[in-house]
Order: C-alpha cells, then sequence, then structure tokens
C-alpha cells in the first residue's frame, strides 16, 4: 500500500532521508504497521506546515479510535518524521522559526512535538529559540514547560535564568516541574525540595508530576545524599505516601517500580542499600508477586558488593565464625546482621555473576 499526499505539495519529492537518524526514524515507523507504506513528504516550507496540520488531525482521529482502518499509518509517527524535517531543512532560517512558532501555537500535541524533536536531534543552534519561548515572550504555560524540557535536554547553561526558574518554581504552575529539572541540573537545592516534596504531596498532579520529574533526571545528575535519604523514607511510607485517589495495587507497583530503577542508577552506599533491603523485604512478604524483582536485583548488589569489601567487618565475622567466638553485635545493627545471613543463606552456592549475567570482577 502506497501513500501519498498530493494535495500538501506541488513539484517534485523524494524520499524522506536527510540523515542516518531519520532514515532509522522512517524504517522504523514503516515497520510499526502491517502493512507497507511508502509516505512521500513534500520539499517546501508551506506545504510541510500544512501537511502537519491535517496529519495532527488525524492523530487525534486515530486517538478517537474514529479511524477504523487497522493498516493506517501511525500517523504520529509521520508528524515526528513531518516535523523533524522542517527542523532539519529550515530551523536556521526565520521562515522556518516563524512556521515552528505557528505550529506550537496551533496546539499542544504539536508544541510537544516539536520541543521533543529540537532536543532529540540535538539542535542546539535553536537554544536561543527556546530560551526566547521559555523566559521572554508571552506564551502559554505549556508551551513554556515544553521549552526548558527541552532546554534540560540540551544541556543549555540556564544559570543567567535562575531567579526566573525560582519564580516559576514558587508559582506550582504546570512549568513548575520542569523549572526543577532546570534549578536540579545546577545542583540547586531548591530544585530538589520541590519534587521532594511533591513525592510527599497528597495532590494528584503535583505527585505525578514530580516522580516523573525525578526519574527522568536519572542520566543527567546524580541526587544529594539527603534526596535519597528521603526517597527511601516514601518508599518506607508506602501505601500512605500516595495520594488517596491514586492507592491501587497497580499503581503502587509501577510507580515503586519507576523509583527504585531511579535509586539503582546511583552508587548507594551500603547502609542506604540496606536500608532499601529492608523496606524491600516487608513489601515482598506482602506482595511477592510484584516486589520480587526488585528485591531480587538489588539483593545480588548488595551481596556482592558486601562480599567484595568485608563491609560491616564485624558484621561478617559473625555470619562466618563459630558461635563461641562471635563478636557481640548491638542490636541497633541486629536488622542488618540478619538480613546478610538470610542472603548468604538464600544465595549459598550460587554463581550470583552468572546468575544475573554480568560482568566477573577478576580475583
Amino acid at each position: 500500500m502506497r501513500v501519498r499526499f498530493e494535495r500538501f505539495y506541488q513539484g517534485n519529492t523524494r524520499l524522506f532521508y536527510d540523515e542516518p537518524l531519520q532514515q532509522q526514524r522512517y524504517e522504523t515507523c514503516l515497520l510499526a504497521n502491517r502493512s507497507m507504506h511508502t509516505i512521500t513528504l513534500p520539499e517546501d516550507l508551506p506545504a510541510l506546515v500544512k501537511m502537519a496540520n491535517e496529519v495532527n488531525r488525524r492523530c487525534y482521529a486515530q486517538i478517537a479510535m474514529v479511524d477504523e482502518d487497522d493498516s493506517s499509518p501511525d500517523w504520529s509517527s509521520v508528524l515526528d518524521l513531518i516535523i523533524a524535517r522542517i527542523i532539519l531543512r529550515y530551523g536556521n532560517s526565520s521562515e522556518g522559526r516563524r512556521a515552528l512558532r505557528s505550529l506550537i501555537m496551533a496546539d499542544d500535541v504539536l508544541a510537544s512535538t516539536v520541543f521533543e524533536q529540537i532536543a532529540l536531534m540535538e539542535r542546539l543552534e535553536l537554544v536561543d529559540w527556546c530560551i526566547d519561548l521559555a523566559f521572554v515572550s508571552r506564551s502559554t504555560d505549556e508551551i513554556v514547560g515544553y521549552a526548558i524540557e527541552a532546554l534540560v535536554n540540551l544541556g543549555a547553561d540556564l544559570r543567567p535564568f535562575r531567579p526566573l526558574l525560582h519564580r516559576f518554581v514558587r508559582q506550582n504552575a504546570l512549568y513548575s516541574p520542569m523549572a526543577a529539572q532546570a534549578l536540579c541540573q545546577m545542583n540547586d537545592m531548591r530544585g530538589w525540595n520541590y519534587l521532594v516534596q511533591g513525592l510527599f504531596s497528597t495532590d494528584e498532579w503535583r505527585f505525578a508530576s514530580s516522580s516523573n520529574s525525578l526519574c527522568e533526571l536519572h542520566h543527567r545528575i546524580i541526587p544529594p545524599r539527603w534526596v535519597v535519604n528521603r526517597i527511601l523514607h516514601w518508599i518506607r511510607c508506602l501505601p500512605h505516601a500516595i495520594p488517596p485517589k491514586l492507592r491501587m495495587d497497580s499503581f503502587e507497583v509501577f510507580i515503586v517500580k519507576k523509583i527504585v530503577r531511579f535509586i539503582l542508577q546511583y552508587p548507594l552506599d551500603f547502609p542506604q542499600k540496606v536500608s532499601l533491603l529492608l523496606v524491600l523485604q516487608q513489601r515482598i512478604a506482602q506482595k511477592p508477586d510484584a516486589y520480587h524483582p526488585a528485591f531480587r536485583m538489588l539483593a545480588h548488589d548488595v551481596l556482592i558488593w558486601a562480599r567484595a569489601s568485608r563491609y560491616p567487618y564485624q558484621l561478617w565475622r559473625q555470619l562466618e565464625w563459630p558461635p563461641a567466638i562471635r563478636p557481640y553485635i548491638h542490636p541497633s545493627n541486629a536488622p542488618v546482621a540478619g538480613l546478610l545471613r538470610m542472603l548468604v543463606q538464600e544465595y549459598k552456592g550460587v554463581d550470583i555473576f552468572e546468575e544475573i549475567r554480568t560482568w566477573k570482577p577478576q580475583s
């Protein structure tokens, strides 16, 4: 099946193979459907803008299940291709920037797609344009949020706009979580405070936006120790730490897996790992099927680290020495000693490195 858009352009056309990355996206767009589609994009800017608006309407129809044809292409992927071509071909020109501005002012989905493609393709030449939309021009709250998010993903230096970001965080608007991400990138405590407070909020939107923003930071910056400790405290408070309207087993497991994955991205010290293990051990006793994978992954991590470093030494002597000569363990360390004893017994004789398929250190 060949899908063409003759009414959107005039003149010759060619396939959208401007860059290897775009070629890969084009092939992914085709393979995502049952039938093979060849979508030919126009060359000139007005036709691309007109086509983007038409495809955006088809995206809404596809989401609303108005278009019941299963053989139709994924229109959201087609929209990504169109916006990417506009950015690649005309992003440096004044006409192209005016066209992009008209698209983001027309619809929130188009605005989200434009800024997402700018960040995904790392178009650093559009940083000044994004800064103008985020901090200078009078834009809607959604556009300000999308622009700040793109700037954060591009790694732009937003230190000159720190006072504005502080004001954005205080306003608690739609763009506040993105402003908090930008402040976290500067190691500003106000950004971390906003996200951590949102994690304990009873407001559904504040909780969802803060937890999602925390998980989106895992490739960019290491959180301070106090932030990790507050997140561990949040896990201990489950399920009461989740807003009442969201206290469902499926959502709890989903958000905890995201938070645990976020925490495991960083080099936790031994007390933090043990604290997280104790919490997950309590949760796994209540919901073993849901929490066992995360618990097992962290248990492997703690046991490998503890065996390699023999820390804390007294606890390992408590495990390995005969009962008559075992050292005294303070009651405050009893849970840790019991946990290590349980881990050693559970994984005794198991090649942990082979089981989790990771690199084995040389002795």
